[in-house]
């Protein structure tokens, strides 16, 4: 899938990569990028629907990352990027965090040079209705801004 905002990605085309379906991640459907990312990630890169800049971020359901991604570029301090725990859906959306996130991303264990706290994006398994202490303390706190795209 490839997506271009002249606003938040300055010409650039993002080029994300989707989750295979295999087994009983199908019904996860982290394998599409919804029109709601997009029209989200048009509004969010042209400051029509909030003004992310320097604002902590948390993404649910996140699926190919494409608002989170906005949202880097867009100078968030801190994006939380959250999909359901299975392993190829989190592996697809690390990889395009990796690939796309301006900042830097937190690697998975967040011991390494350059852990959660020095990267603006944190990739984060979580399923909905599990405890979100575990988010905010990636974040260093509440959160200003909840997308659900």
């Amino acid at each position: 899938f490839e997506y271009g905002a002249e606003t938040a990605l300055a010409g650039q085309t993002v080029e994300l990569h989707l989750t295979e379906t295999t087994g009983g991640n199908q019904a996860l459907f982290a394998h599409y990028v919804w029109n709601s990312a997009i029209v989200l990630s048009d509004r969010l890169a042209a400051r029509r629907f909030v003004d992310v800049e320097g604002k902590s971020v948390i993404e649910l359901g996140s699926g190919a990352g494409l608002p989170s991604i906005t949202c880097t570029r867009m100078a968030s301090r801190k994006v939380v990027v959250t999909d359901y725990p299975d392993p190829q859906v989190m592996a697809n959306l690390r990889k395009n965090m990796t690939i796309h996130a301006h900042g830097g991303v937190a690697p998975e264990d967040g011991t390494e040079s350059g852990g959660a706290e020095d990267a603006r994006c944190v990739v984060l398994p979580y399923k909905w209705g599990d405890s979100v202490e575990g988010l905010t303390a990636a974040a260093g706190g509440p959160f200003d801004v909840v997308l659900c795209a």
